[in-house]
């Protein structure tokens, strides 16, 4: 394991960075099909596939706003994914206090794709 030191912080490496989020994926995916599994397992993988570059990130990060509709952790690192308003729209977002949490993550990411 290479490690780097910077003022008396031990900085893992690329290597060892992909190799624990390599153990996640692998440990989240066995979790995923049984009774264990809850809205923040599912943002924890989310975040793995996404940092992993591996597909169905998207549709894991709704997978968990679905099972947890107030995890905003999880709102916006679904927001981070959406590339355009037409996103929002196809999202299959859940149905919360007469939509308004929907509605502020759909200004949110309407506000955030118009930034970037």
């Amino acid at each position: 394991m290479l490690l780097a030191v910077t003022e008396l912080q031990i900085v893992p490496s690329g290597e060892t960075k992909l190799a624990h989020l390599k153990l996640l994926h692998q440990d989240l995916g066995r979790l995923r099909s049984t009774s264990k599994w809850d809205g923040f397992l599912c943002y924890l993988y989310g975040l793995v596939l996404r940092k992993m570059d591996l597909p169905h990130s998207l549709q894991v990060l709704q997978d968990s706003v679905n099972l947890n509709p107030l995890n905003w952790a999880a709102w916006l690192e679904l927001a981070n994914l959406v590339k355009n308003s037409e996103m929002v729209r196809v999202c299959r977002l859940p149905v919360v206090f007469n939509m308004s949490i929907t509605s502020l993550y759909s200004i949110f990411a309407a506000q955030s794709t118009e930034i970037t």
